[in-house]
């Protein structure tokens, strides 16, 4: 990416121009030969939530044909950088499934049914609580029920980890800087072909920057920081590299790890919480771990976190029942060590003796569903896998 600043590129806008080419082209190529997809078209574009407001407002475009709002069938563990556009416009009726429907293939289809969406947006991997979802055979109900329906993908928490959900899928769209580890500002988008007809384009000046391709309305047009993309195109190279499932199971030993040592930490200082469970099937666990806070708000031992540099996620919000949710996210990078999360255990502790040993912030929960057992033997009892 440093490559893109030396002073004889900055003085060539016309080399700016082709050089930039040439690595999103490279990039495409790359992500082409990892995650094969012969009905989707691949685009190179920025990250998933400008991504998400150019798609939303193409979408206004299709409302105001059909000239009523569009009704979209989501969940409640949607990210706001991805629903959040379709949420507060006015062309659109978001429709949310409940955990029954969720759960349910027969629910679920009922619930298509009586709703007919126009759209399903469905994360693959919930940003919350980490679980996959099944969304290609969410997908396919509403493809039976409602052939006209568009069924878009928010792949941002599992690209890079989990296969993408291609199948009966229209749009999906993914940032490079989380799972790919790649620079911030890039990201990828597969489209079908009737999603490409149904909206047209999404970047109307019709001029793609990757000259000679197709579709110039879905790639990325003018001037930008074309070092993005070479530092994208680099990291999908070493994603090939190291390999998909390793990446995937050194994240799931880590956080397995971690939540061993975590939950010893925690009661340690009586601070209860409940882990979320990955879900029921194995391959599709992540490395993502969600921890639960019902009776004490986690934030303080968020800010506090930080300040050590042990950083997670702190999410505190409602459901669509008005429930309201206090959850710490732990993410899990396969680069990282044993090492470094038990240094990071141990700071967590001499904080909390420091400053929580009277536990003001985190008052104890009373009923006896706070020391649940961990089901799943320790992983350092398991035999280790090296990460590459």
């Amino acid at each position: 990416m440093r490559k893109f600043s030396s002073p004889e590129i900055l003085a060539s806008p016309q080399e700016q121009y082709r050089q930039g080419q040439e690595a999103m082209q490279a990039a495409a190529k790359t992500a082409e030969q990892i995650w094969l997809a012969p009905n989707h078209a691949l685009h190179v574009t920025t990250s998933a939530t400008q991504t998400a407001n150019l798609l939303a407002l193409t979408l206004t475009r299709v409302a105001s044909l059909r000239n009523r709002p569009l009704r979209v069938l989501t969940t409640s563990h949607e990210h706001l950088g991805g629903l959040g556009a379709l949420k507060r416009m006015r062309e659109f009726e978001l429709i949310y499934l409940s955990e029954d429907e969720m759960r349910d293939l027969t629910a679920f289809r009922s619930r298509v049914i009586k709703s007919m969406p126009d759209i399903g947006f469905f994360s693959h991997v919930t940003y919350d609580c980490g679980q996959a979802l099944p969304v290609s055979d969410w997908a396919a109900v509403i493809k039976s029920c409602c052939p006209e329906a568009l069924v878009l993908a928010d792949i941002s928490q599992s690209l890079g980890l989990l296969q993408p959900p291609f199948e009966h899928t229209d749009f999906l769209f993914s940032s490079g800087h989380k799972w790919l580890f790649g620079p911030r500002g890039s990201g990828l988008v597969w489209t079908s072909e009737r999603f490409r007809k149904e909206v047209e384009a999404l970047h109307w000046s019709g001029d793609s920057l990757a000259t000679g391709t197709k579709n110039p309305g879905f790639n990325l047009s003018g001037g930008m920081d074309f070092s993005v993309f070479a530092g994208l195109d680099s990291a999908l190279k070493l994603h090939q590299k190291a390999g998909e499932e390793k990446i995937r199971g050194r994240g799931i030993q880590l956080k397995n790890f971690f939540r061993q040592c975590l939950s010893s930490t925690l009661q340690k200082h009586d601070i209860h919480c409940d882990f979320i469970p990955a879900g029921t099937d194995p391959t599709k666990e992540v490395g993502i771990l969600t921890a639960l806070f019902e009776d004490v708000d986690p934030f303080p031992l968020y800010l506090a976190m930080n300040k050590l540099k042990l950083h997670c996620k702190c999410i505190k919000d409602s459901d669509q029942n008005g429930k309201p949710r206090q959850i710490l996210r732990f993410g899990f990078p396969y680069y990282e060590t044993r090492d470094r999360l038990e240094g990071a255990l141990v700071m967590l502790d001499r904080y909390l003796h420091k400053n929580f040993s009277n536990r003001n912030q985190f008052p104890q929960r009373s009923d006896s569903e706070s020391n649940r057992p961990i089901s799943e033997p320790p992983v350092w009892s398991q035999l280790q896998t090296p990460i590459i």
